[in-house]
């Protein structure tokens, strides 16, 4: 709602209503609490407001120190900038705002952007993503309440300190107590398995439900979608991506009022708007001789007692090792990871042993320190010291481990230690706590914290034995995806989707790797080669687009592959390049090139896939159909050809020929789903009615019942199927479309909203653009014909953009409708001419009759009399065209509106015998829209 005043002073204005504080109209970052005291300060209009009036109405009920207080006005300060000055200081009075401060109504509110993404609707939402806590959290009380004080100062709060200080820790405990402060809706995200800064963005609408595997989104798109919306987002380790989780940051803030940032980061993000909070080691021991109770006093001692005692239950702290203990926690500078490690080898070792091995390795570590935060040094002598205390081979199998970027088995780790048996040596190295292991329903899975990963790497590097590591990596995820291969056509999205999506980290290291940008290896091209099924069953077709892109840019290597390999590589482009918003002429051109190899090496099934590329690219070519159809081996293989058939009748505007194939296909529903290649067409475990093409010829001929029940079972299949892009392509082909035209308006939109959801969600933009477009027709018929007109442009504008190259000529004429209505008529008549030039070149045949029905319903609302007979010339034009073409549905709507002219004309028997015999062919459909319009027009008639 609009705000109902705000207060301003020449160049600030202080928002009650949207709780904004605004320079020159921009908003400017800055905590709930900080408002509040800004709100409270403008009010009084520049008079002083005592600090205690301003506890009381900020913390209402709550004790606070004056230094909370000072740290908020700190904050304002520094989101005033240049103006800092207008904040004046009392001593033991208070605070006021200079200016003469005034009242005013808003009138100017900015406008809500459009977003190509939204958060789940309101009872849909999300659920948190934080992980539960696993053991206490020791010694970060005060930590945790000081940072939430500064949150509530500052709407982004960096937590920065050296590796292993506890960030993270610190960050989920104070994730979970603000929880019931924003409403549940607090989204954790890891940012250490990403390499690439473009991804950032994507990450993070992936953890706030939004889906975005292997898409590169702008950050405003995912700013645009949490718009208004009251939420807390935990960005952990943004070191490495420095840059691109700042701007992402700034953006969020400044576009998104009620969103918050916490962010753990070794370096402080320097935006605007940023609290920083330096978390310091636990507290350590002043002396080693204090007695056991008070040492327990100490965080250090406390967590490395707790640690050892999970790991040993007979151990105790007394008199005898508290000086051990004691020194351990001091030599280790309160370090929680580095605890952690010595209380792993103390449960075995015993504490004496450790303070022995420790001291050595500190003090022949001392001259060896590289960087330049000293306790970030200290962590390091930590890892040094825990990797000598390995035997030679521990050692080795360590440094190999670095190379997962995520979540690994024991036969990942079995590829890069093939000499030893890794169900020994990883069992240590979890025991060492060097290693963590999950345990999924009964499988093991291990992974590294990104410091000891980062320190693994290292010494990898160190001995000379990163690129043999990373080889091994490649090749086994090149071995795993090649021996799933059979798996992709017969086990259904879901189980793979549980099965492999969680290997993608680990993927995109191994590609990062193989197909850095400036080089490529054949092992690399090997691994892309591999990934393609997953890439096309998760359908993240822009990720796929993109890396095999990057591929095959290495013409040279490419040329020295295996032919049966560069023909993969370059189909597998062509049709991610096609649903993912690709050039066409790209796709075309890879598709022409493994059909050039597929028929030279006499592979057929290639042969066939590329034929299925091409066709889909150049727009249902009836040629290539048939080329299929003639190529067909097997019994999928035919049905497919019909179901190109069927289609490519249908869409240059052949209804009575597509009907033989249409009819074939009906006759066989269960062939597809009985045999496991049906998915090199892209068509999942699914039946045969789940084609876009058979529901449309049905409504087109005159059989809407059909046609609907169609839809019905197959919105049904594919949402059983759990495929995105096999849904999000019937939803926009047919599935919204022919529900509009039956005139069931709550289950279109109902359909186009599962359209919207899933389109965001797995980072479908073409799909987005075609539910953009169905939410204008939604809005048109709802009447908002405005409304309706600017989102079909948009619809309109964005798969032009997109190299949209399936037909969708029902989006001008919807356009077209809306700007009369407004009337805006020449603008109307001129866009409908130009989709009726364009459906000639496009072979979109199909939708020509009902292109002249609108233009003639725009020139009847152009001149009411239609004086000189052009209404009437298009409405007899479509009559007789759609009868041609076996398009009863399109006949009868230009039936209708002839004979609306007619009648109104005073021409009633002319009107009558115009719309009768049309009419009269309909069989069912009499509760649709069209055909009851129908009825009710006859009715008037007489």
């Amino acid at each position: 709602m609009l705000a109902r005043f705000v207060w301003a002073d020449g160049a600030w204005e202080v928002d009650g209503d949207r709780r904004e504080l605004r320079a020159h109209g921009k908003p400017v970052p800055i905590g709930s609490r900080a408002f509040e005291i800004v709100e409270r300060l403008a009010a009084a209009a520049g008079q002083f407001v005592g600090k205690d009036e301003l506890v009381a109405h900020v913390w209402r009920g709550l004790t606070v120190d004056e230094n909370t207080l000072r740290v908020h006005i700190h904050a304002i300060r520094k989101a005033l900038g240049p103006d800092r000055s207008l904040l004046k200081t009392d001593a033991g009075r208070g605070y006021r705002l200079l200016g003469p401060w005034a009242v005013k109504e808003d009138q100017d509110q900015p406008a809500t952007a459009n977003s190509s993404l939204s958060l789940p609707r309101s009872g849909q939402s999300a659920p948190t993503n934080l992980p539960a806590a696993v053991s206490d959290v020791v010694g970060r009380s005060a930590a945790v309440l000081a940072i939430k004080n500064l949150a509530t100062a500052f709407r982004v709060v960096t937590l920065t300190g050296p590796g292993g200080i506890g960030k993270t820790t610190v960050a989920l405990e104070l994730a979970r107590d603000l929880l019931d402060a924003f409403g549940g809706s607090v989204f954790f995200v890891e940012l250490s398995p990403l390499s690439d800064p473009d991804l950032v963005p994507s990450t993070i609408a992936r953890a706030l439900g939004l889906g975005a595997d292997g898409k590169r989104l702008p950050p405003e798109d995912v700013a645009r979608a949490i718009g208004a919306s009251k939420l807390l987002l935990v960005l952990d380790n943004c070191e490495h991506l420095i840059d691109a989780t700042a701007r992402l940051a700034e953006i969020i803030v400044r576009q998104c009022p009620h969103a918050s940032i916490l962010a753990t980061s070794r370096e402080v993000m320097k935006i605007e708007g940023e609290g920083v909070f330096r978390l310091s080691p636990l507290d350590v021991p002043e002396s080693t001789g204090a007695v056991p109770a008070q040492l327990l006093e100490s965080s250090a001692v406390e967590l490395f007692v707790g640690r050892t005692r999970a790991l040993n239950d007979r151990f105790a702290l007394n008199a005898s090792n508290s000086p051990a203990v004691a020194t351990i926690c001091q030599r280790l500078d309160g370090i929680p990871l580095a605890i952690e490690f010595a209380a792993g080898r103390a449960a075995t070792l015993g504490v004496q042993q450790v303070v022995a091995d420790l001291l050595d390795r500190l003090s022949s570590l001392a001259s060896q320190r590289r960087a330049p935060v000293p306790r970030h040094k200290t962590l390091r002598a930590v890892l040094d010291w825990s990797y000598d205390l390995l035997s030679q081979s521990e050692q080795q199998n360590f440094r190999a481990l670095g190379v997962f970027a995520g979540l690994f088995t024991l036969n990942d780790a079995r590829s890069i230690a093939p000499s030893q048996e890794p169900a020994d040596w990883l069992s240590g190295l979890v025991d060492k706590s060097l290693v963590v292991a999950e345990i999924r329903d009964t499988v093991a899975l291990y992974r590294l914290l990104d410091t000891t990963r980062t320190y693994a790497l290292d010494k990898l590097r160190e001995h000379g034995e990163f690129e043999a590591a990373n080889r091994a990596h490649a090749e086994r995820y090149r071995d795993v995806f090649q021996q799933a291969e059979s798996e992709w056509q017969i086990r259904t999205t879901g189980d793979l989707h549980t099965d492999y999506a969680w290997r993608l980290d680990n993927l995109r290291a191994a590609l990062a790797w193989g197909l850095p940008d400036q080089r490529a290896t054949a092992l690399g091209l090997g691994v892309a080669t591999a990934a393609i099924p997953l890439w096309m069953h998760l359908s993240l077709f822009d990720e796929c687009r993109s890396t095999l892109g990057r591929a095959l840019s290495s013409h040279t290597l490419v040329d020295t592959m295996p032919p049966e390999r560069q023909m993969r590589l370059h189909a597998a482009y062509g049709i991610a390049s096609l649903y993912s918003g690709g050039n066409p002429a790209d796709a075309e051109a890879a598709c022409e090139r493994a059909l050039e190899i597929a028929e030279g090496i006499g592979d057929v099934d290639y042969q066939l896939r590329c034929l299925w590329g091409l066709w889909l690219v150049r727009r249902g070519s009836i040629d290539l159909a048939r080329r299929f159809l003639s190529l067909a081996t097997g019994p999928v293989d035919e049905l497919v050809g019909h179901r190109m058939m069927a289609t490519s009748h249908h869409v240059q505007g052949f209804q009575n020929e597509a009907r033989p194939h249409v009819d074939f296909i009906r006759a066989n529903p269960n062939l597809l789903v009985a045999d496991p290649t049906r998915f090199r067409f892209l068509v999942t475990e699914r039946p045969v009615s789940e084609e876009p093409g058979l529901a449309r010829i049905l409504w087109a001929q005159g059989c809407p019942d059909q046609a609907m029940q169609l839809v019905r079972q197959s919105v049904e299949a594919a949402t059983a199927a759990g495929h995105a892009n096999s849904l999000c392509h019937f939803l926009s082909l047919a599935g919204c479309l022919v529900t509009l035209w039956a005139g069931h308006l709550d289950e279109a939109r109902r359909y186009n909203t599962i359209l919207s959801d899933q389109s965001t969600k797995f980072v479908l933009p073409l799909w987005r653009s075609w539910s953009r477009g169905y939410q204008g027709i939604i809005a048109l018929q709802t009447g908002d014909a405005a409304i309706g007109a600017e989102l079909l442009r948009l619809a309109i504008d964005e798969l032009r953009g997109l190299h949209e190259w399936r037909g969708y000529a029902f989006f001008p004429i919807y356009r077209a409708i809306a700007l009369g209505r407004l009337q805006r008529l020449d603008e109307a008549l001129a866009s409908i001419n130009a989709s009726i030039e364009n459906a000639d070149h496009r072979d979109e045949g199909w939708m020509h009759p009902e292109l002249l029905r609108a233009k003639g319903d725009l020139l009847v609302l152009r001149d009411p009399s239609d004086a000189d007979g052009a209404a009437e010339g298009c409405f007899r034009a479509a009559i007789e065209e759609a009868h041609e073409q076996g398009a009863l549905a399109w006949q009868l709507r230009a039936a209708t509106s002839l004979a609306r002219l007619l009648h109104d004309r005073g021409l009633q028997a002319e009107a009558r015998d115009a719309l009768q015999p049309v009419y009269g062919r309909f069989t069912e459909g009499f509760a649709t829209a069209d055909v009851a319009s129908a009825r009710a027009l006859l009715d008037i008639l007489g």
